[in-house]
């Protein structure tokens, strides 16, 4: 008859012990929610959606349009000399309806495909700083 009650107040003893402990950690928050939200709509010769998600951390990738604070159109033309003229038009949308902004770039013929989505991410960071300058 021991041995139970033992058994019993061990288990209580961890459980009592432990709950102060998981009261004391704050859940996990969620950072995404603070980002600013962006869709990304990138025909653009150089694009590679995995490769700017994973790279530009600093912004939330959203696959609504509707829910996002500024459409990121990027598009692409070849040009007389066999490089690639890249426009990135940044609109905002929303309480964001009042910016909109595009930003040309031009890349050569002998460039990598590598060294032509370095530009994407490099014109859509510095497309962003606008809309991100007075946010936390």
């Amino acid at each position: 008859m021991f041995a139970p009650r033992t058994l019993v107040g061990s288990l209580l003893a961890v459980f009592l012990a432990a709950s102060p402990a998981a009261a004391q950690n704050p859940a996990p928050q969620d950072t995404t929610s603070d980002l600013p939200r962006v869709f990304l709509d990138c025909q653009a010769h150089g694009c590679d959606d995995d490769f700017l998600r994973t790279e530009l951390t600093w912004l939330n990738f959203v696959r609504d349009r509707t829910l996002a604070l500024v459409h990121i159109l990027a598009t692409s033309q070849g040009t007389g000399g066999g490089g690639t003229e890249l426009t990135v038009a940044f609109i905002g949308v929303g309480a964001m309806s009042a910016k909109v902004d595009t930003i040309v770039a031009f890349s050569n013929q002998s460039d990598t495909f590598d060294e032509r989505r370095q530009l994407v991410k490099r014109i859509i960071s510095q497309g962003m700083l606008r809309f991100v300058a007075n946010t936390p």
